[in-house]
Protein backbone atom coordinates (compact mmCIF):
# COMPACT_ATOMS: atom_id res chain seq x y z
CA UNK A 1 0.00 0.00 0.00
CA UNK A 2 0.86 3.53 -0.47
CA UNK A 3 2.28 5.70 2.80
CA UNK A 4 -0.42 7.71 4.00
CA UNK A 5 -0.32 11.39 5.33
CA UNK A 6 -2.97 10.76 7.95
CA UNK A 7 -1.57 11.49 11.67
CA UNK A 8 -1.81 7.93 13.33
CA UNK A 9 -0.58 6.84 16.09
CA UNK A 10 2.39 5.15 16.26
CA UNK A 11 3.62 2.30 18.74
CA UNK A 12 6.86 0.86 18.69
CA UNK A 13 7.68 -2.50 20.61
CA UNK A 14 11.60 -2.86 21.57
CA UNK A 15 13.64 -6.15 21.34
CA UNK A 16 17.01 -6.72 22.40
CA UNK A 17 19.51 -9.05 21.73
CA UNK A 18 22.90 -9.98 21.41
CA UNK A 19 25.01 -12.55 19.72
CA UNK A 20 26.10 -14.18 16.02
CA UNK A 21 25.18 -11.81 13.52
CA UNK A 22 23.89 -14.57 10.97
CA UNK A 23 21.47 -15.50 13.77
CA UNK A 24 20.30 -12.39 13.62
CA UNK A 25 19.95 -11.65 10.05
CA UNK A 26 17.84 -15.07 10.14
CA UNK A 27 15.43 -13.69 12.16
CA UNK A 28 11.69 -13.54 10.36
CA UNK A 29 9.21 -11.17 10.41
CA UNK A 30 6.29 -11.45 12.81
CA UNK A 31 3.09 -12.67 11.12
CA UNK A 32 0.89 -9.59 11.25
CA UNK A 33 -0.92 -8.65 14.81
CA UNK A 34 -4.50 -9.49 13.94
CA UNK A 35 -6.76 -6.15 15.27
CA UNK A 36 -9.49 -7.43 17.55
CA UNK A 37 -11.87 -4.72 16.90
CA UNK A 38 -11.29 -3.82 13.19
CA UNK A 39 -13.73 -0.72 13.32
CA UNK A 40 -11.90 0.42 16.54
CA UNK A 41 -8.99 3.21 16.19
CA UNK A 42 -5.76 1.53 17.27
CA UNK A 43 -2.12 2.50 17.26
CA UNK A 44 0.09 1.02 14.53
CA UNK A 45 2.54 -0.97 15.97
CA UNK A 46 6.46 -1.50 14.44
CA UNK A 47 9.19 -3.64 15.82
CA UNK A 48 12.48 -2.04 16.67
CA UNK A 49 15.20 -4.67 17.20
CA UNK A 50 18.24 -3.62 18.65
CA UNK A 51 21.46 -5.83 18.05
CA UNK A 52 24.97 -6.42 19.65
CA UNK A 53 27.66 -8.88 17.93
CA UNK A 54 29.27 -10.62 20.58
CA UNK A 55 32.64 -11.11 17.57
CA UNK A 56 34.09 -9.93 14.27
CA UNK A 57 31.63 -10.77 11.18
CA UNK A 58 31.46 -10.22 7.53
CA UNK A 59 27.89 -9.96 6.59
CA UNK A 60 27.59 -10.70 2.56
CA UNK A 61 24.59 -9.27 0.75
CA UNK A 62 21.94 -11.60 -0.57
CA UNK A 63 22.87 -11.81 -4.37
CA UNK A 64 27.17 -11.41 -3.97
CA UNK A 65 29.00 -14.52 -4.36
CA UNK A 66 30.48 -16.83 -2.14
CA UNK A 67 33.46 -16.07 -3.85
CA UNK A 68 33.92 -12.84 -3.19
CA UNK A 69 35.29 -13.81 0.35
CA UNK A 70 38.00 -16.81 1.43
CA UNK A 71 35.63 -17.91 4.01
CA UNK A 72 37.65 -21.22 5.57
CA UNK A 73 40.73 -18.40 5.82
CA UNK A 74 38.09 -15.96 7.34
CA UNK A 75 37.11 -18.66 9.79
CA UNK A 76 40.52 -19.37 10.80
CA UNK A 77 41.51 -15.81 11.54
CA UNK A 78 38.17 -15.48 13.89
CA UNK A 79 35.93 -14.08 12.05
CA UNK A 80 32.00 -15.14 11.29
CA UNK A 81 31.06 -15.15 7.87
CA UNK A 82 27.00 -15.08 7.01
CA UNK A 83 24.44 -13.76 4.70
CA UNK A 84 21.82 -11.10 5.00
CA UNK A 85 18.62 -11.26 2.96
CA UNK A 86 18.57 -7.70 1.94
CA UNK A 87 20.67 -6.39 -0.95
CA UNK A 88 24.01 -4.45 -1.13
CA UNK A 89 27.16 -5.42 -0.61
CA UNK A 90 29.79 -6.46 2.19
CA UNK A 91 29.23 -5.07 5.83
CA UNK A 92 32.04 -5.79 8.47
CA UNK A 93 31.20 -5.55 12.14
CA UNK A 94 33.23 -5.59 15.39
CA UNK A 95 31.83 -5.00 18.66
CA UNK A 96 31.14 -1.53 19.61
CA UNK A 97 32.46 0.28 15.99
CA UNK A 98 28.51 0.16 14.76
CA UNK A 99 25.06 1.14 16.14
CA UNK A 100 22.32 -2.10 14.51
CA UNK A 101 19.04 -1.56 14.43
CA UNK A 102 16.73 -2.98 12.52
CA UNK A 103 13.03 -2.02 11.93
CA UNK A 104 10.37 -4.09 11.28
CA UNK A 105 6.79 -3.54 10.12
CA UNK A 106 3.35 -4.93 9.63
CA UNK A 107 2.17 -5.01 5.42
CA UNK A 108 -0.64 -2.69 6.52
CA UNK A 109 1.41 -0.12 8.75
CA UNK A 110 1.37 3.55 7.66
CA UNK A 111 5.04 3.82 7.07
CA UNK A 112 5.23 1.38 4.47
CA UNK A 113 5.52 2.62 1.23
CA UNK A 114 5.09 0.92 -1.83
CA UNK A 115 8.11 3.18 -3.48
CA UNK A 116 11.06 1.09 -2.17
CA UNK A 117 13.52 4.50 -2.91
CA UNK A 118 10.96 6.56 -1.18
CA UNK A 119 10.06 4.06 1.88
CA UNK A 120 13.57 4.99 3.14
CA UNK A 121 13.10 8.37 3.91
CA UNK A 122 11.00 7.84 7.20
CA UNK A 123 13.83 5.75 8.41
CA UNK A 124 16.82 8.19 7.29
CA UNK A 125 15.10 11.00 8.75
CA UNK A 126 14.82 9.37 12.37
CA UNK A 127 18.64 8.79 11.91
CA UNK A 128 19.23 11.81 10.70
CA UNK A 129 17.57 13.56 14.01
CA UNK A 130 19.69 11.08 16.03
CA UNK A 131 22.73 12.16 14.91
CA UNK A 132 21.51 16.01 15.74
CA UNK A 133 20.54 15.39 18.66
CA UNK A 134 23.76 13.77 19.60
CA UNK A 135 25.65 17.34 18.50
CA UNK A 136 26.48 16.09 15.06
CA UNK A 137 26.40 18.62 12.89
CA UNK A 138 26.55 19.15 8.62
CA UNK A 139 24.30 15.80 8.11
CA UNK A 140 23.05 15.26 4.59
CA UNK A 141 20.27 12.78 3.84
CA UNK A 142 20.76 11.76 0.49
CA UNK A 143 17.51 11.81 -1.65
CA UNK A 144 18.65 11.27 -5.02
CA UNK A 145 19.89 8.57 -7.26
CA UNK A 146 22.07 5.52 -5.86
CA UNK A 147 25.87 6.73 -6.26
CA UNK A 148 28.66 4.41 -6.87
CA UNK A 149 26.24 1.91 -6.97
CA UNK A 150 28.69 -0.18 -8.40
CA UNK A 151 31.07 -0.23 -5.62
CA UNK A 152 28.37 -0.23 -2.88
CA UNK A 153 27.05 -4.06 -4.56
CA UNK A 154 30.62 -4.90 -3.08
CA UNK A 155 31.18 -2.98 -0.25
CA UNK A 156 28.04 -1.64 1.45
CA UNK A 157 29.16 1.87 2.63
CA UNK A 158 30.84 2.56 -0.35
CA UNK A 159 27.65 3.32 -2.09
CA UNK A 160 25.09 5.42 -1.68
CA UNK A 161 21.58 4.70 -1.51
CA UNK A 162 17.96 6.23 -0.84
CA UNK A 163 17.68 7.84 2.85
CA UNK A 164 21.25 7.51 3.69
CA UNK A 165 23.30 9.50 5.30
CA UNK A 166 26.76 11.38 5.28
CA UNK A 167 28.58 13.91 7.45
CA UNK A 168 31.33 16.57 5.86
CA UNK A 169 30.73 14.15 2.65
CA UNK A 170 31.59 10.69 4.45
CA UNK A 171 28.66 8.10 4.65
CA UNK A 172 28.10 7.44 8.01
CA UNK A 173 24.92 5.45 7.83
CA UNK A 174 23.59 2.53 5.79
CA UNK A 175 20.58 1.12 4.95
CA UNK A 176 18.50 -1.80 3.24
CA UNK A 177 14.93 -3.21 3.10
CA UNK A 178 13.65 -6.81 2.64
CA UNK A 179 9.76 -6.90 1.85
CA UNK A 180 7.79 -10.08 2.34
CA UNK A 181 4.36 -11.29 2.50
CA UNK A 182 4.20 -10.59 6.44
CA UNK A 183 6.05 -6.79 6.25
CA UNK A 184 9.12 -4.55 5.65
CA UNK A 185 12.21 -5.29 7.42
CA UNK A 186 14.65 -1.60 7.11
CA UNK A 187 18.06 -3.08 8.64
CA UNK A 188 20.23 0.16 9.59
CA UNK A 189 24.01 0.83 10.77
CA UNK A 190 25.37 3.55 11.94
CA UNK A 191 29.14 2.76 11.32
CA UNK A 192 30.97 4.40 14.11
CA UNK A 193 34.26 2.95 12.59
CA UNK A 194 34.96 1.26 9.28
CA UNK A 195 36.99 -1.93 11.23
CA UNK A 196 38.52 -3.01 7.84
CA UNK A 197 41.85 -4.14 9.02
CA UNK A 198 43.01 -6.98 7.64
CA UNK A 199 39.69 -7.75 5.46
CA UNK A 200 41.41 -7.04 2.22
CA UNK A 201 43.44 -10.07 2.78
CA UNK A 202 40.54 -11.90 3.12
CA UNK A 203 39.04 -10.46 -0.19
CA UNK A 204 38.44 -11.36 -4.13
CA UNK A 205 40.35 -8.77 -6.75
CA UNK A 206 36.96 -6.61 -6.83
CA UNK A 207 36.57 -5.90 -3.52
CA UNK A 208 39.51 -5.83 -2.50
CA UNK A 209 40.50 -2.69 -4.47
CA UNK A 210 37.20 -1.61 -2.88
CA UNK A 211 38.35 -2.33 0.80
CA UNK A 212 41.57 -0.75 -0.12
CA UNK A 213 40.24 2.85 -1.80
CA UNK A 214 37.66 2.81 1.52
CA UNK A 215 40.94 2.14 3.59
CA UNK A 216 42.60 5.35 2.08
CA UNK A 217 39.19 7.41 2.61
CA UNK A 218 37.60 5.98 5.39
CA UNK A 219 33.83 6.03 5.93
CA UNK A 220 32.53 6.12 9.20
CA UNK A 221 31.52 8.90 12.14
CA UNK A 222 34.98 8.00 13.47
CA UNK A 223 36.29 9.82 10.23
CA UNK A 224 33.13 12.66 10.03
CA UNK A 225 33.45 13.73 13.30
CA UNK A 226 35.53 12.05 15.79
CA UNK A 227 34.16 13.63 19.04
CA UNK A 228 31.12 11.87 18.09
CA UNK A 229 32.70 8.07 17.54
CA UNK A 230 33.25 7.63 21.17
CA UNK A 231 29.29 8.59 22.45
CA UNK A 232 28.53 5.56 24.16
CA UNK A 233 26.36 3.48 22.92
CA UNK A 234 23.14 3.39 25.09
CA UNK A 235 22.98 7.30 24.35
CA UNK A 236 22.91 6.37 20.49
CA UNK A 237 20.51 3.66 21.05
CA UNK A 238 18.15 6.28 23.80
CA UNK A 239 18.50 9.28 21.25
CA UNK A 240 17.30 6.38 18.38
CA UNK A 241 14.44 5.64 20.07
CA UNK A 242 13.52 8.63 21.27
CA UNK A 243 13.24 9.72 17.31
CA UNK A 244 11.57 7.46 16.04
CA UNK A 245 8.44 8.98 14.59
CA UNK A 246 5.09 9.13 16.98
CA UNK A 247 2.09 9.81 13.84
CA UNK A 248 1.96 8.51 10.33
CA UNK A 249 2.25 12.67 9.43
CA UNK A 250 4.12 14.17 6.60
CA UNK A 251 7.77 13.73 6.97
Amino acid sequence: MTARSDPESLTWRIRVGGGPAGRFHERDLPSPIATPHPTTPHPAVGEVWIHHVEGPALVLGSAQPNDCIDGERAVRAGWEVCRRRSGGGLVVLRPGDSVWIDLALPPDHPLVDDDVHRAFDWVGATWQRTLESVGVVGVDRHRGPVERREAGRLLCFAGLGAGELRVAGTKVVGLSQRRTRNGTRFQTMLSLRPGLDGVADLAAAPLRAVIAEAERAPFGLHAASPTHATVPLARWIGTFLRSLPTDAGPR
